[in-house]
């Protein structure tokens, strides 16, 4: 488990993401109106209603249900507002507060809007392709915020990304290890699932390719692809990857690890490969630290050198002579 906690990576063309927050805001308002809902057939049914149905859109096979198109598109809109508990409203706030602001920096705030709508409404179609005639609600922005990753990878694939992890740890990665470990995860367990998890797969997938596809045309003019105005040297992006490739591979030891020093609580076969993984990732943290403490010191001794003040050389003019 990775979250994303904060971004290096400032916006340029507006003052503020006030889309972003007013999303936010609509996402936590509804909530508390869900919360507010009895407990009951009726307040069910409310939420089923604005929920995102397959079969609403395009019918049940035995046709004892028509498409309605209308509801059905409209439906999709409103699923983006709601959630099923506090923990899904605060993991796709929190994603989208981090990965939000550079994606409506890059596309202005009305075309932002129409961004997040249509990544959502492609991710709620990747999802019912899988059955057209599913009648299980769906709900929740994470079609829509995949959408904004999908963006994010492809205008800023080297910016730096403050996460943290398990035991509160926290660190930086660049943006294309953390989302591509992010949708490859999304795509294993999308293509090995059984259908009966709770959780949207194919709308993640679709809606990450929907925001990768559709960045370059909703992009201000001049906004760059791929971080192209960080460095164009070969060299600048190996130094760039180079310096963060302990932490990486850290990361991944990471998350190979601790799953399976959970898997040791039921099997003891799991523990040795288990503690060789934890055991590697926490050294691979310990160098990478010792290392940037090493460079930081290195930084400041250069700097320190340039400020201190130069011995002058004054030639001497006065010589022996007679006055």
């Amino acid at each position: 488990m990775l979250l994303p906690i904060h971004d290096r990576n400032p916006v340029v063309h507006i003052r503020f993401q006030i889309v972003t927050c007013l999303i936010i805001v609509a996402c936590v308002l509804v909530f508390i109106w869900e919360l507010s809902l009895p407990d009951t057939t009726q307040g069910k049914i409310a939420i089923f209603r604005l929920s995102f149905v397959p079969a609403r859109l395009f019918g049940l096979a035995d046709g004892s249900l028509q498409p309605d198109i209308l509801w059905g598109v409209g439906s999709i809109a409103s699923s983006l507002f709601l959630h099923s508990g506090f923990g899904h409203l605060f993991g796709n706030m929190l994603f989208l507060w981090v990965f939000g602001d550079n994606i409506e920096d890059a596309t202005g705030h009305r075309r932002f809007i129409l961004f997040y709508l249509i990544c959502g409404m492609v991710a709620a179609g990747a999802q019912a392709a899988t059955n057209l005639h599913d009648v299980t609600p769906m709900i929740g922005a994470s079609g829509a915020i995949s959408g904004i990753l999908g963006g994010y990878l492809v205008l800023h694939p080297h910016a730096r990304i403050l996460v943290m992890t398990y035991f509160f740890l926290t660190f930086r990665i660049r943006a294309v290890w953390l989302i591509g470990l992010w949708i490859t995860y999304q795509a294993v367990l999308g293509l090995v699932g059984d259908g009966t998890s709770q959780i949207a797969w194919w709308a993640h997938i679709g809606g990450f390719a929907a925001g990768a596809a559709l960045i370059p045309l909703f992009r201000r003019p001049g906004v760059l692809l791929f971080d192209r105005d960080v460095g164009e040297t070969a060299g600048h992006r190996q130094r760039v990857l180079a310096r963060h490739q302990t932490t990486q591979i850290a990361v991944v030891a990471l998350v190979l690890g601790v799953p399976l020093m959970g898997f040791w609580l039921f099997d003891l076969l799991t523990m040795p490969p288990a503690l060789v993984l934890l055991g590697f990732s926490i050294y691979l943290l310990i160098q990478n630290l010792r290392a940037q403490a090493a460079h930081d010191k290195t930084r400041q001794d250069q700097s320190a050198a340039k400020e201190s003040p130069r011995r002058s050389v004054i030639p001497r003019i006065f010589g022996k002579g007679k006055h």
